[in-house]
């Protein structure tokens, strides 16, 4: 399993109600639980991975149902950067369609 890094950083902007800033390994843990409790049903879709050093970044698609019922696609990149083994940063960006 990969570790995140004490000071770990995750920002996603563009997803709507998943959107938000979090520092530490309890808030971006806490945020991930939080955002995965929104969907219903969910379909993700890695298209393209590059890596470059401590940077790994992937081009996905995702589609779903939150748990209101409403559905929605994703389509956008997530961003990873590592340090000493473990995830330093993660960045999500993006657009959510409902």
């Amino acid at each position: 399993a990969t570790r995140l890094a004490p000071d770990v950083e995750m920002e996603i902007a563009g997803f709507g109600p998943f959107d938000g800033r979090w520092k530490g390994r309890e808030q971006v843990r806490d945020a991930v639980r939080r955002n995965m409790e929104l969907v219903d049903e969910q379909r993700p879709e890695m298209r393209r991975m590059i890596e470059h050093g401590e940077d790994i970044v992937v081009e996905l698609a995702e589609a779903g149902k939150f748990r209101d019922g409403k559905r929605y696609e994703a389509h956008g990149v997530q961003w990873f950067t590592f340090r000493n083994g473990e995830v330093a940063r993660i960045y999500v960006v993006g657009r959510l369609e409902q």
